[in-house]
């Protein structure tokens, strides 16, 4: 009984390619065979007439551009482009500017554009207080989906964040790293509506994603061990 519990909590879950290749072409057939994509703005470098032909796909896309390489006023420039062409999500940092958060959260309610709050640390799994106050925050900003990626650096970091969702809905976290890959399948398991994945196994954006294909084994692999315990 419980098997076949969580096998419904995995009906509906989708596999979103997170996209930074630099070739259009190679960038639109990815997102072309794609049931749910994410665009790394910061990692691209696409014409206005592309970026509008990745954004009018019909497939939910995800419009991120992390700090680092553009300022927050050029950030909120891009975001906003990619709303105005059709992004179903934007992605917004909990620990972005205040004054870009209003902005952005604001432009895209306005154009019918559902916001994921992210929390990222690509060090460590900070203690659970912690993380449970960083979605306290992430929570008064009424977003789609709250967003907690840490990296692992044991399995009891992985088992801290994982722990999130027996308390939170409308949560999409996993662990980064090597020791954290299995989150990523696991989160599905426990009700996150979709899992990061690459294309393929050359263009990953964080580490310890796996790439498509092996999330589908992984998957198919999982389906059949359930199946067999029933």
């Amino acid at each position: 009984m419980l098997i076949s519990q969580k096998h419904k909590k995995m009906k509906n879950f989708k596999l979103c390619v997170s996209l930074s290749e630099s070739n259009f072409s190679r960038c639109y057939a990815y997102a072309k065979q794609a049931e749910m994509a994410e665009l790394r703005l910061d990692l691209i470098h696409f014409k206005e007439d592309e970026l509008k032909i990745i954004f009018s796909l019909p497939i939910p896309v995800i419009a991120t551009c992390r700090a680092g390489k553009f300022e927050d006023k050029e950030r909120i420039k891009c975001l906003k482009q990619a709303i105005r062409y059709g992004a179903k999500y934007v992605d917004v940092e909990i620990d972005a500017p205040e004054s870009l958060q209003k902005e952005l959260l604001s432009f895209a309610g306005e154009n019918n554009c559902k916001t994921i709050i992210s929390y990222h640390n690509f060090e460590e799994t900070p203690p659970l207080s912690q993380i449970e106050e960083i979605i306290d925050s992430a929570e008064k900003l009424s977003p789609w989906k709250i967003k907690i990626a840490t990296f692992a650096n044991s399995r009891q970091d992985m088992a801290t964040i994982l722990s999130l969702y027996a308390k939170h809905r409308d949560l999409i976290a996993f662990c980064m790293g090597e020791q954290g890959m299995i989150s990523r399948l696991t989160s599905l398991f426990l009700g996150a509506e979709f899992a990061y994945v690459s294309p393929d196994k050359n263009h990953f954006t964080a580490p310890g994603q796996p790439d498509i294909e092996t999330m589908k084994k992984w998957i198919e692999i999982f389906k059949g061990t359930s199946n067999n315990v029933q």
